[in-house]
Order: structure tokens, then sequence, then C-alpha cells
């Protein structure tokens, strides 16, 4: 029906739907008749960088600080943690090498924390290095506490839980 429309001089066809399958099939089928439409509803929100910056921090958060969806989070390209976005990148290489390879570390900044300190032979190769994860790591738990306390299992109204997750991605985010 909206190539026929589209085919008549003078006339013009929209499809308005909330189902976004059906328009992408509906765009599709256009384009094989080479009739490009404009697609007005825009790009789901996890498709963004924001909306999947906003998706990682939950997931990091929920799955307490294991090391995929951390290290997720601070190799996205919205991730700054109140630093410029190289310095953090090196810090986060540096935590991969010396925390996360290997055995999986206990849940939390904490687990992180401990495991750390009991990579002696890393702490004593890199001694500076080793100063700089560890600072790193206070700044990650004071950004992330609020957060890991709303998520701790404890019922409380869901605004809380929001509100804690959007502070923890905003600071997260800064440069």
């Amino acid at each position: 029906i909206m190539r026929r429309a589209l085919e008549t001089p003078g006339k013009t066809a929209a499809l308005v739907t909330p189902d976004r399958a059906l328009a992408r099939r509906v765009a599709a089928a256009l384009g094989r008749w080479d009739i490009a439409i404009d697609d007005s509803a825009g790009q789901p929100l996890a498709r963004t960088q924001p909306g999947a910056f906003l998706l990682l921090t939950a997931r990091m958060a929920a799955e307490r600080f294991h090391p995929v969806p951390l290290l997720s989070v601070l190799k996205h390209p919205l991730a700054g943690c109140g630093m410029p976005t190289a310095r953090l990148r090196g810090l986060a290489r540096a935590l991969e090498i010396a925390v996360l390879r290997g055995p999986r570390p206990a849940e939390g900044v904490k687990g992180l924390k401990d495991a750390l300190k009991a990579n002696r032979e890393f702490r004593e190769k890199s001694r500076k290095t080793a100063g700089e994860i560890d600072k790193f790591l206070k700044v990650l738990d004071g950004v992330t506490r609020p957060t890991a306390k709303a998520m701790d299992g404890t019922p409380r109204p869901f605004i809380e839980i929001l509100e804690a997750h959007v502070a923890m991605a905003e600071a997260l985010a800064a440069t």
C-alpha cells in the first residue's frame, strides 16, 4: 500500500506504529524497491553510547565488579572516572594485569583491593603502578559505594536505586 501511494505523483504515505520490528520490516521491504524512508523513531536507547554505558554500569554493579563487566565499563568511550581518558585506559590495563588475570577476585572493590595486596610479585615489580591502582580503587569505591549499598538486596524504593545508579554513571563518565 505504501509503495503504491509513493508511486502516485503528489501522494505521500506514513506508517505510525509502536512496533519497532514492524517498522524495520517495512523499511526493508521498501528498500528492495529503492525507496528510502525517514525512520523518525530514532535509535533504541540501548544502541546509543549513553544507553550502552548505563546498561554496562548497572551490570557492573549488579555483578559486584566481576572482571568482564568492570573492564567493559572502564574501557567504554564515555568512561573517565574524573581523569583524562588516556590515564583511565592505562589504569584499566594495569588493573587487568595486576588483579583480573588469573583467579577471579572476591566481590566488590574490597575484593579487588585484596587481590592487589595478594599479588606481591606485581607490587614488588611495579611499586608505582600498584600505588596508582590502589588510589584508583579508592576513587572507584567512593564513586560506586552508594549504588552497591542500594543494590545490597535490602528492599528499597526503585527511585532510590535509580538515583544511585545515575549518580554513579555520571561520576564514572566524568572527565
